[in-house]
């Protein structure tokens, strides 16, 4: 991504919200899961290794 496109990011605060989102290890593997491709929850409870579906809906 260009620095012009990620200092954009930056002053529109929408880096800031994307971090705040990502204050856990769990939701950085959860983010991580679907920026790579669609999931259903069922799929990220595998993919990420969470005990249940709770436990995805939590995050």
């Amino acid at each position: 991504m260009p620095v012009e496109n990620q200092l954009s990011l930056i002053e529109d605060d929408i880096a800031g919200r994307v971090l705040a989102c990502i204050g856990s290890s769990n939701q950085l593997r959860l983010l991580l899961a679907i920026l790579r491709a669609p999931r259903t929850v069922a799929d990220l409870v595998e993919d990420c290794g969470f005990p249940s579906t709770g436990q995805v809906y939590h995050h």
